[in-house]
């Protein structure tokens, strides 16, 4: 009877043990997974990221920058020495203000150019200051992301400096803004760059300020207008948004069409001695009767304006217009308009007022400077 007791204990013993050791061999699978779950839950902080070495800047900027080559900006009021390895990626005219603007990717560079018609006249260093507010300013960068206005001045010449720091993305840049006026026009020379390039933006605007070539012959003229420049053939006409040019090439005739006719610009051979000449070259070259003849001078190039009457091909009347310019003793810049009407002659200032907006055209036709 002992025995069976004994053996009685030992096998509940037993059994108990195996209990245990089921418990603690499941405990320690479980234990791994209960750790790994709460660890998802935790905030792994981020890997920090070492920030990326600026480039080095340009060095020798007079040997590395030139300014060999010169860019029109699109409404022709002014033109701009382009830095070497700057290209331009804005050009564009509102009815006040004329922008061009040039990039370097690889220096992560821009230059930018405005010419400014104030609505108010700006005449002394206080009215500049006051005409590049906040607003302007702001509206200006509104590119970049993040942009502070970090120091102005007035010198003693009356120009305004301006420097900025900007940011766009992840990328910072300073920026120095110049400023003038002529008392008609105000000058505006921008020049952005990477944080460690300020003498690159110093030289910049230094050297394209100096190059910076106002046409002032247009002052009055429509502000928006675009401008064909042939450098070819040594002449410039400006034209608004409602006509365009549908023939063209260097030193070949340019021709623009609008609402009103068609005109054609181009330079020949041709001397000017007095009006009864050009009456005569324009009969003979167009197979036209001359309707009046008066003397023109487009901004010091003295020609003369002829009206006459031509008939298409159908035999219809047709009323035609030709400014000649002597461009020297031989060579005129010829700009003959093709109305789309009859018996008009824009020598007339009443009948001229019906088609103002060609009057204006060929008043623009002038010697490429």
């Amino acid at each position: 009877m002992t025995n069976k007791r004994a053996k009685a204990r030992r096998d509940k013993a037993n059994r108990y043990l195996g209990y245990f050791l089921v418990v603690i061999m499941g405990g320690s699978l479980l234990l791994p997974l209960l750790s790994s779950n709460i660890r998802t839950d935790q905030t792994i902080p981020p890997t920090a990221v070492e920030p990326t070495a600026l480039p080095t800047p340009l060095q020798d900027l007079r040997n590395s920058i030139t300014f060999e080559q010169r860019i029109v900006q699109s409404s022709g009021l002014f033109s701009v020495a382009q830095p070497s390895g700057w290209t331009a990626v804005n050009n564009n005219t509102t009815t006040n203000e004329a922008q061009l603007t040039m990039r370097n990717n690889e220096v992560q560079s821009v230059v930018e150019a405005r010419v400014i018609a104030p609505s108010v006249p700006v005449t002394t260093p206080e009215e500049l200051d006051a005409f590049f507010d906040a607003t302007w300013i702001d509206q200006s960068w509104r590119e970049y992301t993040i942009r502070r206005e970090a120091t102005r001045r007035l010198e003693e010449d009356g120009t305004l400096v301006i420097d900025f720091t900007l940011q766009r993305g992840a990328t910072s840049f300073i920026a120095r803004q110049i400023a003038y006026s002529d008392g008609e026009w105000v000058y505006a020379l921008r020049a952005v760059a990477l944080p460690n390039a300020s003498e690159m933006i110093r030289f910049l605007l230094e050297e394209m300020r100096a190059r910076l070539k106002a046409d002032k012959r247009f002052v009055g003229m429509p502000f928006e207008w675009t401008a064909f420049v042939d450098n070819n053939a040594g002449y410039i006409v400006r034209y608004p948004s409602s006509w365009r040019v549908v023939d063209s090439g260097a030193g070949a005739p340019t021709s623009l069409e609008g609402e009103e006719g068609v005109l054609r610009v181009e330079t020949l051979p041709l001397a000017l001695a007095d009006e009864a000449a050009a009456a005569a070259w324009v009969s003979r070259a167009y197979n036209a009767s001359v309707v009046s003849v008066r003397p023109v001078d487009h901004f010091g190039t003295a020609g003369f304006a002829v009206a006459y009457s031509v008939k298409t091909l159908d035999g219809d009347p047709q009323s035609g217009y030709v400014v000649l310019l002597a461009k020297d003793s031989e060579t005129a810049i010829v700009a003959n308009a093709r109305l789309n009407a009859a018996a008009v002659d824009l020598n007339d200032p009443e009948q001229a007022a019906t088609f103002a907006t060609l009057k204006g055209i060929l008043a623009s036709v002038s010697v490429a400077q």
